[in-house]
Parts: structure tokens; sequence; C-alpha cells
């Protein structure tokens, strides 16, 4: 998607020149010698240089531009040797001082310089992504080790730099690859960690614990994403969707009421790390939502809970469609596929679709039915119209509503 060039034999000032020639030139990492042009802006120039670190935080670089560096010397600051190959186009020639070229053919994950790749603890999170991206990659065991060691270093990362890097892991195509190199190293969220010993009923979930069912859950989610409005967040609910069970699963395995905890959890969690308030409320519905259908279709598959769903999941501006398909993949997700519940599933969705569509009804009773009636403005509006709304959606008519508040709400 995007062009790295790396420039030799010049100074800053002399590049930012030659850039002017083809539009307004942009300091992006001025620090870092990184600049952009604005009619290029899928294409990043950057000095070579060498940085070294001098504190704790991700910024915390000296950083050393020097025209007449060498590459080899350039080459070190790289985090792994596949990513430490450069393209001369003026000779046609690669340059690969570090044999990148000779890992991928036997698709392995190497750092370039253990001494400069443990100056940087996000490299560890770019390592599971690669993992995810590359699943037929193995990590170099030294690698691993020494990212094992760094995971100590993550309280020195921004919030927003671990969100983004969790959200690439996420979107990879195999991202349990990710999440399963962060586990044998010890680099998991705590609450990700929780899953890990949580252990389920074998007879329902015979893969064993939470997390090696989330992990089979994202892998799906990962091959439907592209079906959903959402995909980023999409994936994100799949990850988190049963937040809750470590914290309620009795030592028999079952876990009550995991969804309603799981809510509450998945929300916090995702505004804590991108203190993004549509994002949260979007992960948290997922949570919230995702065994209601499923549970609904084994059971009476009345029409109350679909539509239930379908008044919160329009009401927060979120595509019914995105449900449907993480309680498929939470269906789907374990060592035993029940096919026969993914087909009564299905129907009763498509049962509920052909009835009462995607739009939720709109309300029979509104503030100016209660204001005809004689009621005045005040607090038990909001609760009078709630509450006729969620009796209309059981099937009464307006009738039986306008005598519901007659009777429970004096005017």
């Amino acid at each position: 998607q995007d062009i790295d060039i790396e420039v030799y034999g010049m100074t800053l000032e002399e590049l930012v020149a030659v850039l002017e020639r083809f539009g307004d030139v942009l300091h992006i990492g001025k620090s870092f010698g990184v600049v952009k042009v604005t009619s290029l802006p899928h294409i990043d120039f950057a000095l070579a240089r060498v940085e070294r670190k001098v504190g704790n935080k991700h910024q915390d670089f000296n950083v050393t531009f020097n025209k007449n560096m060498a590459i080899e010397e350039a080459c070190r600051r790289r985090d792994l040797t596949i990513n430490s190959i450069l393209y001369d186009p003026l000779r046609n020639e690669y340059k690969d001082p570090n044999h990148g070229i000779e890992d991928l053919k036997h698709h392995i994950l190497r750092c370039v310089d253990p001494t400069t790749f443990i100056e940087d603890p996000l490299r560890v999170l770019r390592v599971a992504r690669f993992a995810g991206t590359f699943p037929d990659f193995k990590i170099d065991q030294e690698t691993e080790k020494l990212c094992e060691q760094m995971v100590k270093d993550f309280v020195y990362l921004s919030k927003e730099r671990i969100f983004n890097e969790y959200t690439r892991i996420l979107m990879s195509d195999l991202p349990s690859q990710g999440f399963e190199f962060l586990k044998r190293i010890h680099g998991l969220p705590k609450e990700i960690e929780a899953m890990v010993t949580t252990h389920q009923r074998l007879d329902f979930h015979p893969e064993g614990s939470v997390f090696n069912h989330t992990m089979l859950v994202i892998d799906l989610a990962a091959e439907c994403k592209h079906k959903v409005k959402e995909p980023m967040a999409f994936m994100w609910a799949a990850l988190l969707h049963d937040i809750g069970k470590p914290s309620v699963t009795t030592p028999e395995g079952k876990a009550p009421a995991h969804d309603l905890k799981g809510e509450a959890l998945s929300y916090h969690f995702m505004m804590d790390l991108s203190h993004h308030k549509q994002l949260s409320k979007y992960v948290s519905l997922m949570v919230r939502c995702h065994m209601v259908l499923m549970t609904e279709s084994r059971r009476g598959q009345k029409a109350y809970p679909y539509l239930k769903v379908l008044s919160r999941f329009e009401k927060a501006g979120v595509p019914i469609e995105d449900l449907w398909m993480l309680s498929r993949c939470d269906k789907l997700g374990r060592k035993r596929i029940d096919h026969h519940s993914i087909e009564v599933f299905d129907a009763y969705i498509d049962k509920m679709k052909c009835l009462y569509g995607v739009k939720a009804p709109k309300p029979m009773i509104t503030g100016k039915t209660l204001i005809d009636l004689g009621y005045k403005p005040d607090h038990r509006f909001k609760e009078i119209l709630e509450k006729t709304y969620d009796k209309q959606l059981t099937g009464k008519m307006k009738e039986e509503l306008v005598k519901y508040i007659i009777q429970n709400y004096p005017r």
C-alpha cells in the first residue's frame, strides 16, 4: 500500500529542495528525517540514519544522520531481516545486507540485530502481526527469546500504539497466530491472558479453554470480515466476545450471564485502549447480544428477542448483519461443529427477516401521543416511552399500550 524510499548521499535540506519541485513537502517526522510530498501521498522519503535508545518512551531515541552512511550500518536499525531489503532502482538490484531474501525463501521471521531490536518493545507486537500475516512463517528461536525479555517494557508504550498494533494483528489473515505467539511469550493483555486458564465444559467445547475457543472464532471472523460493514470493530468484538467468562465460570465449566458481564468489561477495555467511544459501544453491544438470537433459535423462536435486538442495534447505528455473522463464528469456533444448530439458527433468522425485515418497527406511542392523552412533559416521559415500546415489541397493539399507560401513570 505504500513505498518507503531511503535516501543516501543527501542532507535533509538538499532532499527537501529536490522534492519541492513536485509539490508541498510535509515534515511528518522531522526528528527522524522523514518527509512526504503532497503529490505523492503513498510515498515516504527518509534519510539513512542510526538510532540509539536514550530513554524508556517510544520517542526517546537519539538520531544520527550521515549522508555518507553505509547501507549496512543504516539497515541495522530495521526490525526483521525481511524488512531490511532495499531495492536500487538505478542499478536494478537488491541490497540485502542481513540476508532477508534468504529468510523469505525459508519462511523465517528473524530480527536484524539483537542489540538494536530490544530498544523498541513495539517490535514484539510487530512480530506478532507478521506471524498473523504470514502464518506459514516460523519465528526464529533467538528472536522469540528476545521478545519474551522485552514484554516487561510494554508499560512504556502508549495505548494508542498498542491499540494500533493489536488492530493490525486482528486484521491479518490468521490472527490467532499472532495471539498464540504473544501467549507463548506471556505478552497478552491480562484480560485475554485470563482466558487461557478458564476452562469450559468439554461436551460443548472440546477445544478446551476460552482462549482456544476465541482463537478459532477470530480466525473464522477473519475469513468473513469482508462481509460486514465494520470489519475492524467486528474483529475486536470477535476477540472479546467471551471476555466475561473468566469472572463467572464455575468449577463445572459453566459461564452463566457471561454476556452481561462481558458488556461492561469489553466497553471499559476498549475505551481504556482506544479512547474511541463509538468503537467501544459497537464492541460491547456485540458482546452483550452475541448469544441472544442463537439461544432463541433453539428455544421458542419467538419474535420478541429478534425485535428487541433489532431496536438496540438500530439505535446504536450498528448493522444487525454483523451480529448474525459473529453468532455463526461463535457457534462454529469449536472442535465439535453442530451443523443442526447452525441450520436451525439460519432458518430462524431467515424467518424473522421475512416477517419483520431488518429495521426496527416505529413506536406506536410517542411524546405527542402522551400529550394528546393529557400528560404534561416531565421526567416520566422517557420511562413511559421505553416501557410501552418494549411491550409493543411483544405484540401489544396501540389500544392496549394506551390502557397500560393510563393504569400505571396517573395524569
